[in-house]
This record gives structure tokens, C-alpha cells and sequence, in this order.
């Protein structure tokens, strides 16, 4: 009844009929645990499935040291939405169609902003004569300071600056690659 009651309300789930989950529901053993707890030790061995019913389960290692590791996650089975679209045979391009819209929503919205841009009124404008005087002041104060460029704008492309050039551009060109190879299946 546990089994019916909460998967009953899962979207991909309430398909199966009550002659389904009574037969499923011989396979499991129901338990409710609180926060914390052990369920299955890690001297424990053999071949275990846990379904997360509500909540949130983890499993964690710990090491020869004493600290404990993070190895895996689960959640409730909604927040798995997309093992379950695709157990339900959603196709696989069908997958972000919600997640698209909201980004080529986000895009029209960006759009408009863009166009909303006006020029700035004359009233805010500086007068002929604000600019010299700032600028007046800009080149009094640039005599008092030390010249020199202090590594900034020296031209040309030194090994150093390629190399940190390659490090930044390989990693961003696999990026690139790999997502036009992606995008490539969908099409």
C-alpha cells in the first residue's frame, strides 16, 4: 500500500496498475530511516538496491584515516526526471525541450531589453568646458605619476604569453569541439 500510495503520485510512475505494484511490492522490504543513520555497512558485501521512496539517501566511504567520503547521491525518483523521461520512452531530443524554451524565452527577454536602450538625454551631457578642466586635471595629475607601461600593453607575443595562451585556448577549442559534435546528433 506504502508503494501505491507514493508512487501514485509520481508522473512516471501512476501508469502501472495495482496488480503491477502489489507484485513489486514482494521484492521490497520497507524501512524508514532516520537522518544519519547506517543502512548497509561498509564490511557489508553482496548485491543491494535501495529505492528512495521520499528524501534523499548517500553513500559514503570511510577512509583508513578517519574521513568520510562522498561516493554517490540519490534523490527522490521526481528529481530523476530525466532516467524517468527516458525509461517512459520520451525521446532522447525531446529531453531539454522545457529547458530550451526557458533559455530562447530568457533570449527574447534580452532582446527587448537591448532595444529599450536609448541614448543618453543632453541634459546628463558634460559641457565643453567640464572636459577641459577634467581633463586638465587628468594631465596634471599623469605628470606627477611614475611612467611607464609596469608590464601592461609592452606589444608582441612572448613564449610566456603563449603558452598561457595554449592553456586557456586548448582546453576552450575540446570545449567547442565536442559541443558541435553534440549538437551535430541532434540535428
Amino acid at each position: 500500500m506504502l508503494l501505491q500510495a507514493l508512487w501514485g503520485k509520481a508522473k512516471f510512475m501512476r501508469h502501472l496498475d495495482k496488480n503491477a505494484i502489489s507484485r513489486l511490492e514482494r521484492f521490497f522490504d520497507f524501512a524508514t530511516v532516520s537522518a544519519n543513520r547506517d543502512i548497509i555497512r561498509q564490511e557489508e558485501y553482496g548485491n543491494f538496491m535501495v529505492v528512495v521512496l521520499s528524501g534523499t539517501i548517500a553513500v559514503d566511504r570511510l577512509q583508513p584515516w578517519g574521513e568520510r567520503l562522498r561516493l554517490a547521491e540519490a534523490a527522490h525518483p521526481s528529481v530523476r526526471a530525466r532516467e524517468a523521461q527516458l525509461a517512459a520512452g520520451v525521446p532522447r531530443d525531446h529531453l531539454y525541450n522545457t529547458t530550451m524554451y526557458i533559455l530562447c524565452a530568457m533570449l527574447v527577454i534580452g532582446l527587448i531589453c537591448n532595444a529599450m536602450i536609448r541614448p543618453v538625454d543632453p541634459k546628463w551631457h558634460m559641457s565643453a568646458e567640464a572636459v577641459a578642466k577634467l581633463q586638465a586635471a587628468g594631465a596634471n595629475s599623469a605628470a606627477m605619476s611614475q611612467p611607464g607601461s609596469f608590464g601592461i600593453g609592452k606589444g608582441g607575443l612572448d613564449v610566456q604569453a603563449a603558452l598561457f595562451w595554449a592553456l586557456v585556448g586548448i582546453p576552450l577549442a575540446w570545449g567547442v569541439w565536442k559541443t558541435l559534435q553534440s549538437a551535430v546528433r541532434i540535428f
